[in-house]
C-alpha cells in the first residue's frame, strides 16, 4: 500500500466525518422541530427484562469471565457434547437478535448466543481502545476456551462479522467452519472506502459515530428509536416488536451506547487493514443481503482475493439483517454449508 493511498484514505475520513456530522446534526434539528426539543429525552427507563428476552426456548442465561477479567453474558441451548456454534451480533443489535438462529440450530449444536463487551449485559469497559477487533477477537478466544473447546462454528453479523473476520485471522486453528453475514472484510472494506463514492455515502453514519456526545444524543431520540426502523426486506413472520424490546433494554443498560459506539471509533480512523490483507485460510462462507443501506455489495469485489475457501450466497430480496430478513432460508442455508 503507497503512502499516497494511505494519505488519501486519511483526508477521506476526516472530510467524511466533517460532512456526516454536518448532515446529522440537520436531521437531528429537523427532529427537533417536527417532534420537539423533549423527543432527545424521551427515555423510557427500563428495570425489567421483556418477556422476550427470558423465552426459556431460547436458552439460559450465563456469565463468563476472560482471561483479562471480562465479564460476557451469552445464552445458551442445545446438548453441550455437540459441535459448538458460536454466534456474535452487530451495532446496536445484542445476543437476541439471533433468536431464529437459536432455535434452528440448537438441535444440531451446542448454540452460544453472545453479548460482546460493551453491549447488553457483558461488562463496559471505559477507554476507546479497550474496543479494538483484535481485543474482541480476543474474548472469544477466551470464551471458547473457557467453554472447554478447541475451536468452535463461528457465526457474525455487521460489527460481530468484523471481529469474526479478526478471529478467522489470528486463530485460524480454533474455527471449524466461518459464517459471516453483511460484514466486509477490513483490507475490501478500507480500500472500498477509499475508491467507492456510493460506500463512503453509505458509511456517513460512521463517520459521525467517530465524534463524541452527539451520537449518544442522537441515538436517545425518541426512545432509542433513530437507528431503530424495519429493514428492507423484513418477512411478516419475523416478529420484528420484540427485536425493538430486546435492543432497546440493552441499549438502556449504562454505559451502552457509548461503549457500543468505540466500535466505531476505536477501528475508524485505521489504515492497518490496508497495509495488512489478513488472508482468511479457514473456510468460509458469506450471505449477503442485496437491499443492505449500509453496506454496498461492492465489498464482495476481490474478496476471493484474501478468503482462500470461500463461497458466496447473494440475496438479492433482504437487507441488512439478513439473518431476520429471510430467516428460514439463511437457517437453510448454513445447515446444507454445515452438514
Amino acid at each position: 500500500m503507497s503512502a499516497f493511498r494511505a494519505i488519501k484514505l486519511y483526508l477521506i475520513y476526516w472530510t467524511h466525518i466533517v460532512f456526516g456530522t454536518i448532515l446529522f446534526l440537520v436531521i437531528m434539528g429537523r427532529l427537533a422541530i417536527t417532534h420537539g426539543p423533549k423527543s432527545f429525552f424521551r427515555v423510557k427507563k427500563r428495570n425489567a427484562k421483556p418477556n422476550c428476552v427470558m423465552n426459556p426456548k431460547l436458552g439460559t442465561h450465563t456469565f463468563i469471565k476472560t482471561a483479562e477479567g471480562v465479564k460476557l453474558h451469552y445464552v445458551e441451548s442445545g446438548d453441550q457434547t455437540k459441535p459448538l456454534m458460536l454466534l456474535v451480533h452487530g451495532f446496536p443489535d445484542c445476543w437476541f437478535t439471533w433468536k431464529e438462529q437459536i432455535i434452528a440450530f440448537q438441535k444440531h449444536y451446542w448454540v452460544i448466543a453472545v453479548d460482546t463487551r460493551g453491549c447488553g449485559e457483558s461488562d463496559k469497559l471505559p477507554r476507546k481502545s479497550d474496543y479494538t477487533t483484535d481485543k474482541l477477537a480476543g474474548d472469544l478466544k477466551n470464551m471458547v476456551t473457557k467453554l472447554g473447546r478447541s475451536s468452535c462454528i463461528l457465526v457474525g453479523h455487521d460489527w460481530g462479522g468484523m471481529i469474526c473476520w479478526e478471529f478467522g485471522y489470528l486463530f485460524p486453528e480454533m474455527v471449524d467452519k466461518l459464517i459471516i453475514m453483511n460484514a466486509p472484510h477490513p483490507y475490501v472494506f478500507s480500500n472500498t472506502i477509499l475508491d467507492s463514492w456510493t460506500q463512503r455515502t453509505k458509511s456517513l453514519y460512521a463517520f459521525f459515530f467517530q465524534v463524541p456526545w452527539i451520537p449518544e444524543f442522537a441515538l436517545r431520540w425518541n426512545d432509542y428509536s433513530m437507528f431503530l426502523r424495519p429493514d428492507k426486506g423484513h418477512k411478516a413472520s419475523f416478529d420484528y416488536q420484540e427485536q425493538v424490546e430486546a435492543v432497546k433494554y440493552s441499549l438502556s443498560r449504562p454505559g451502552t451506547p457509548t461503549a457500543s459506539l468505540n466500535y466505531y471509533r476505536a477501528n475508524g480512523l485505521n489504515v492497518a487493514p490496508m497495509l495488512n490483507r489478513k488472508v482468511i485460510t479457514c473456510p468460509t462462507f458469506v450471505i449477503w443481503g442485496m437491499k443492505d443501506k449500509f453496506l454496498s455489495s461492492l465489498l464482495l469485489d476481490g474478496l476471493e482475493d484474501v478468503v482462500k475457501d470461500l463461497k458466496i450466497e447473494r440475496m438479492e430480496d433482504a437487507g441488512h439483517w439478513v439473518h431476520q430478513n429471510q430467516s428460514i432460508r439463511v437457517n437453510q442455508l448454513v445447515l446444507q454449508h454445515l452438514q
